[in-house]
């Protein structure tokens, strides 16, 4: 992915899910039940690593809001 690519996920950052690390707090919270629950059937897509990567920058958390008030509008 290049710097002037957009993504869903991250907007105009050029961001990969580079861990395959599950966060401490993924048990804690059952979000490892949740996360296998919706890749279920999508390993092929290795979806996982994405859940697993924080967002860091406030940007990019607008970015994610205003994409899901889009998803909302008719």
């Amino acid at each position: 992915m290049s710097d002037n690519d957009v993504s869903v996920l991250f907007g105009s950052l050029a961001k990969n899910a580079e861990t395959d690390t599950v966060p401490d707090h993924f048990h804690d919270l059952n979000l490892d039940q949740i996360v296998s629950t919706i890749t279920s059937g999508r390993e092929a897509y290795d979806l996982r690593p994405f859940f697993y990567q924080p967002l860091d920058d406030i940007e990019s958390i607008h970015f994610r809001q205003e994409v899901f008030q889009d998803l909302m509008n008719e």
